[in-house]
């Protein structure tokens, strides 16, 4: 399986060098997405299903004498994701009038699923998609809606902290908004990628008091 959406054109390019091409699922065109898309698809709930659906069908065609095992497992993943659910359906019933910034666009389809608003300046925004800095009226921007308490929480991902980010995260926390921090890809000692997926939502539902 390939993420595809440009995420991990790599991946193309060895493919194309073998002479027996392998089954591959390309998640980006199962989901409708194309280059130029936000290609963070393990951030969108609905997207998460659609793929493992699709992958779980790949694989009873290419080993029908199967099927029923992998059906079993898939079953069994979906119960797993109970919580993950759960968690979704408990934040989205608060979210109404609130807000986010975040200082890169991994977390934003999540976002939208449970109902936050993306405050974070236009002009961030395309810098960060475009893995480039941001002008410094962009960043001004951005600590002025943090310090008018236009947003109410900033997510916050670890695994590419720098000047910026640290900057954008210093001037949410002198104005007292919460900092949830999350990470693009699944950190060590997380057991699968639910229960990655429910300890962030879990301080997220926090911090925009879903737990209340």
């Amino acid at each position: 399986m390939v993420n595809g959406v440009g995420y991990d054109s790599w991946a193309d390019k060895v493919v194309a060098t073998l002479g027996t091409k392998p089954a591959m699922v390309n998640a980006g065109q199962v989901v409708g997405l194309a280059t130029g898309d936000n290609p963070h698809i393990w951030y969108g709930p609905e997207f998460v299903y659609k793929v493992a659906d699709a992958v779980t069908a790949e694989l009873k065609r290419l080993q029908p004498l199967d099927a029923t095992y992998f059906e079993g497992r898939y079953d069994a993943w979906r119960t797993s994701m109970q919580a993950y659910d759960a968690e979704i359906a408990k934040i989205a019933a608060v979210s109404a009038g609130k807000t986010f910034g975040a200082t890169e666009g991994i977390f934003d389809y999540m976002a939208s699923r449970l109902g936050l608003t993306n405050e974070t300046p236009i002009g961030y925004q395309r810098a960060t998609a475009n893995e480039s800095d941001p002008a410094p009226g962009d960043v001004a921007g951005f600590e002025h809606v943090l310090a008018t308490h236009k947003i109410t929480v900033l997510i916050y991902n670890t695994q590419t902290e720098g000047a910026v980010p640290d900057e954008i995260r210093a001037s949410a926390q002198a104005a007292n908004v919460a900092v949830v921090d999350i990470t693009e890809s699944v950190p060590v000692g997380s057991r699968s990628f639910e229960s990655w997926q429910v300890s962030q939502l879990t301080i997220l539902a926090a911090a925009l008091g879903a737990d209340r």
